[in-house]
């Protein structure tokens, strides 16, 4: 064979794991008046700036929208765990990425985040003399 041979990658999808501590680093400057943290147990933990209070949170990604669910409080040294019927999810919907990224999903597994992303296709020439 001679000439130019093409390989497209379409629908790519990439599955990984990051510690929820990385997370943590990265998205913690992006929160005014919280501090994000990766708690012991593994969950993200959320302290307010200036206060006495922290909230332990389950994050979870599906559809494009992060779910973060309240699962516990500490106030003054005062832990409470968050009953499941009493829990508090906050939905944020995530902005679309750049260059066709997109994130398919994201839970946590102990310390770590599995999680899914799709890239946008790819295009590669080769020649072969």
């Amino acid at each position: 064979l001679a000439g130019n041979v093409v390989l497209t990658l379409d629908r790519v999808h990439v599955h990984g794991r990051l510690s929820t501590a990385e997370l943590a680093a990265w998205a913690d400057p992006q929160l005014a008046g919280w501090r994000l943290s990766s708690a012991a147990d593994g969950r993200l933990e959320a302290s307010a700036v200036g206060r006495d209070l922290h909230g332990s949170f389950e994050p979870v990604l599906r559809d494009g929208v992060l779910l973060a669910e309240l699962r516990g409080m500490r106030w003054r040294g005062v832990s409470v765990p968050v009953p499941r019927r009493l829990r508090i999810a906050r939905r944020v919907p995530l902005p679309p990425l750049q260059d066709g990224f997109a994130i398919l999903g994201l839970r946590r597994v102990g310390p770590h985040l599995d999680f899914a992303i799709t890239l946008p296709p790819v295009k590669l020439a080769f020649w072969r003399p």
